[in-house]
């Protein structure tokens, strides 16, 4: 799962239509912004994908009713060098929408990316959320983590916990993001 907030997610665009809010979505807060019928994007969030191996993953986004109200939310799932765009109406569900089942290859250069230019227009201001994506192997069932029990909060990898597994090492990607979250958690006090 990568957050707002965790190192592989970046807002862009203006600061000032970017609207942090905590008390919804995943882990308690989100970003917003209104939708336009612009042509080119004004702010967006983009997620880095890093994979240790290739492999076919679903990717599930996440929509609380009460900032989500794009009809026309169009995220664009750049995987093993092909671009899909898929759009989705965020008011639909309350919590994680799957985007479908792409195939990874291994390495970075995949992201997903969701911009403003929906082409519903500001004078309506709807809002678009900008929270949490989740990637799960095809076919498998997600799952809550716990920390590991280890303690260790090191963060030893090099792609500052934007990297995913493949099929195999599923569990110790998840101790990972389990590693994170925590670190996270800690800078939010």
């Amino acid at each position: 799962e990568i957050d707002d907030g965790d190192a592989c997610f970046f807002a862009g665009g203006s600061p000032t239509y970017l609207r942090h809010v905590t008390g919804s979505g995943e882990d308690g807060d989100l970003i917003w912004t209104h939708t336009t019928a612009n042509s080119g994007q004004a702010n967006f969030a983009t997620w880095t994908l890093y994979f240790e191996a290739a492999g076919r993953y679903r990717i599930d986004a996440y929509t609380a009713h009460a900032y989500a109200q794009s009809k026309q939310a169009a995220y664009l799932v750049h995987a093993s060098g092909t671009t899909t765009s898929v759009t989705i109406d965020q008011r639909a569900v309350d919590g994680w929408q799957s985007l479908g089942e792409f195939d990874f290859a291994a390495g970075g250069g995949q992201s997903v990316h969701l911009a403003d230019n929906t082409g519903e227009a500001a004078a309506n201001d709807v809002q678009l959320a900008l929270d949490a994506i989740r990637i799960v192997p095809a076919g498998a069932t997600p799952v809550d983590t716990p920390p590991p029990a280890d303690g260790d909060d090191d963060d030893d990898d090099d792609h500052a916990g934007c990297a995913a597994g493949s099929s195999g090492s599923w569990l110790l990607a998840l101790a990972a993001l389990g590693v994170r979250r925590r670190r996270r958690d800690r800078m939010r006090r």
